[in-house]
């Protein structure tokens, strides 16, 4: 046997080039030697490379005979059909006679439409028992299979028929005519021509097998491989169970890392091929079929880092990949693992690089991630170093802890910050962030950004102090405030009687009376408009410009025990100095833990609010509703009627101008 010749090219143009260059030559070499060329075509690929490249070579076309390595068992109209495109692009352009190939008779049944085709052949090659091509053109599929010969059919055993029927191929049309490996064998050429990433890797691993078992890699250059397979599965075994308190601890550390290297090689895949992941379903299936495999003495079942990446890269996009994986594989471990022997360990290796290089590309990233975030960054070296130097399990669990910690790190640096009103709206928005927010008067709209609980409480204090006011030494402050004003007013007293000063924040609280707001009056014929400037019914504190403070708890996904002691305190602290607290937008599972921990004894529920306008609105005109009420009727008296007194109705109501100031309208109807 001649050795191999491989060519490698970058292109399919190139390919298709070398090959139709190739097969002339050699058609030309067999008419010149006996006058004839008998050739075997195959389908896939070869059909556009035959097709485009050899009409217009030179060549004595009348004596080419031209047969197929397969055919698949369909009319001639059908698109799975091999003969038509031939017929069509090759046959009919360069003016060759219709005799001169050879299609199946797919009028016939598959039995006896192998039994006419192997007649055919015979018929070109009178007196030979094994027909003798002299050019075979064959591809490969991703499995390995070439002609209708799949890996583990029976087909593969067939030594009397040189033509055999098939009715049970793997892929789709399951009924073909082939040549058997006899006929194969016994050609004078054989081309492979393959393209494409998706059989790179199989033409890789056939090659090498084949090389390393002619030059004997193994035995003359030690070159190590894969050897023998044992072929066969293990009976179940159900005595094992004594073995499980000593192997318990293991198997739970063993479990988690296992689910964990496969949910996440499974998001990986899904997030590129854009589909979701169910972790419920994928711990369900792997808890049933670690089950089962166990009494089967196999290894518990986990996602291939390797495996799956190459599985992907072939083209593996459904379920019925990984059934028909695993079908091949049961092939190899049942029958066909023994001819992989001389495959070397190297070339095994070169083909799970090769499959890893998407991942380890990912290290380019790299600058745009540190760009991004650092912490992610730093997530991403961790989990690739401690992966690399320890092992993946090892590695997994520090990434995971590491990622953990920068979990807590954040949310113990949760970001907060003072809201104001975008005028004339009732929308609150940060206002280091949007320039047109303004704070209200006398309020503190305030809005921590994260859930309240004990890893941030700490946190979420110290912010509150920094953006309003430390309540405690504010409380020390006013202390001394008021010594001083007792001291003043007891001399007041001694020198002035008549006069006294009085603490603002012992002013009584009561409504405002409508003489003491401010109000800009513009009259017409039938209509009186008052523009009124939002006033507080309340005083401020002493020293603060504020008298109400309102946490806007809607980014507060949850909130623990410690949590809601934390914010009692702070309540407790700010009502200490005057100031009053309200809560807003507040979640279900938020309001049910306040009721479970006696929060309202401390705030009651009429200080948490819908939203963060109703509870503006609320601290602005305090507990009391504003002085006059939307859609009061009031009846005067006209005085300009000279001949009569009559009455006439006013109709009254708020409204909000374009600077947020509330407007009270009044409309005469006369």
């Amino acid at each position: 046997m001649a050795a191999p010749i491989i060519s490698v090219f970058d292109t399919d143009a190139e390919v298709a080039e070398r090959l139709c260059s190739f097969v002339i030559e050699k058609a030309n070499a067999a008419i010149a030697i006996h006058g004839i060329f008998t050739v075997g075509l195959s389908g896939g690929s070869l059909v556009k490379y035959l097709c485009d490249g050899l009409p217009g070579k030179a060549t004595d076309w009348s004596k080419w005979r031209i047969f197929f390595c397969d055919e698949r068992y369909v009319p001639y109209d059908s698109t799975d059909c091999t003969y038509t495109p031939y017929k069509k692009g090759l046959v009919d352009k360069v003016g060759m006679s219709s005799d001169n190939i050879f299609p199946i008779d797919p009028n016939l049944s598959v039995s006896e439409c192998a039994r006419d085709y192997a007649e055919k052949i015979r018929h070109v090659f009178p007196g030979l028992g094994l027909p003798r091509f002299d050019m075979l053109l064959l591809g490969m599929g991703p499995d390995g299979h070439t002609c209708s010969l799949f890996p583990g059919h029976p087909l593969l055993q067939e030594r009397e028929q040189i033509i055999a029927p098939i009715t049970d191929s793997p892929k789709p049309p399951p009924c073909r005519v082939t040549m058997t490996l006899p006929v194969v064998n016994n050609c004078r050429c054989a081309v492979f021509a393959s393209c494409g990433v998706a059989k790179a890797d199989m033409v890789q691993v056939v090659l090498a097998t084949v090389i390393s078992y002619f030059i004997k890699l193994e035995t003359k250059y030690s070159v190590p491989v894969v050897s023998d397979i044992p072929t066969g599965l293990p009976m179940p075994n159900l005595k094992n169970f004594s073995q499980i308190p000593e192997v318990i601890s293991d198997a739970i550390a063993l479990a988690i890392v296992i689910f964990a290297i496969s949910i996440s090689m499974g998001k990986l895949l899904a997030q590129k091929h854009d589909y979701e992941v169910n972790a419920d379903q994928e711990l369900v299936a792997y808890g049933i079929s670690t089950i089962i495999s166990s009494f089967l003495s196999s290894a518990a079942p986990c996602a291939s880092l390797s495996r799956s990446l190459v599985q992907e890269r072939v083209g593996g996009k459904t379920q019925v990949a990984g059934l028909i994986s695993c079908a091949l594989l049961l092939v190899v471990i049942l029958a066909i693992g023994p001819y992989f022997r001389t495959l070397p360990n190297c070339v095994l290796a070169s083909v799970i690089i090769v499959a890893l290089r998407g991942m380890f590309l990912q290290a380019l990233e790299l600058p745009k991630l540190w760009k991004v975030s650092i912490i992610d960054f730093a997530v991403w070296i961790v989990a690739f170093l401690t992966t690399v130097l320890l092992d993946v399990d090892l590695g997994l669990g520090c990434a995971v802890i590491f990622n953990l910690s920068t979990i807590l790190f954040r949310s113990q640096r949760s970001y907060a910050t003072l809201l104001g009103q975008i005028p004339g709206t009732d929308i609150y928005r940060d206002i280091h962030v949007y320039e047109k927010a303004k704070e209200v008067p006398g309020l503190k709209i305030f809005r921590f950004e994260h859930s309240l609980f004990f890893v941030n409480i700490e946190h979420f204090r110290s912010l509150l102090y920094k953006k309003i006011v430390n309540p405690r030494t504010l409380k020390i402050t006013q202390k001394k405030q008021a010594s001083k004003f007792a001291k003043a007013n007891k001399e007041a007293e001694l020198s002035k009687p008549q006069t006294q000063i009085v603490q603002s924040e012992n002013l009584p609280d009561m409504p405002v009376p409508m003489d003491s707001l401010d109000m800009e009056l513009q009259t017409s014929s039938n209509q009186i408009s008052v523009n009124m400037v939002s006033k507080s019914v309340r005083e401020c504190p002493l020293d603060l410009d504020f008298h109400t403070i309102i946490f806007d708890a809607s980014p507060w996904n949850f909130i623990d025990v410690m949590g809601v002691k934390a914010l009692i305190a702070v309540i407790g602290e700010f009502k200490a100095v005057g100031v009053k607290v309200m809560l807003a937008s507040c979640r279900a599972g938020i309001r049910k833990m306040f009721k479970k921990t006696d929060f309202y004894k401390t705030l009651d529920n009429t200080n948490i609010f819908v939203s963060v306008h109703d509870a503006v609105l609320r601290a602005q005109f305090g507990d009391e509703p504003p002085p006059i009420q939307n859609g009061l009727t009031i009846e005067h008296e006209d005085a300009n009627d000279e001949d009569n007194d009559t009455d006439s109705q006013i109709e009254v109501h708020y409204a909000d101008d374009d600077v947020g100031s509330r407007k009270l309208v009044v409309i005469s109807h006369l």
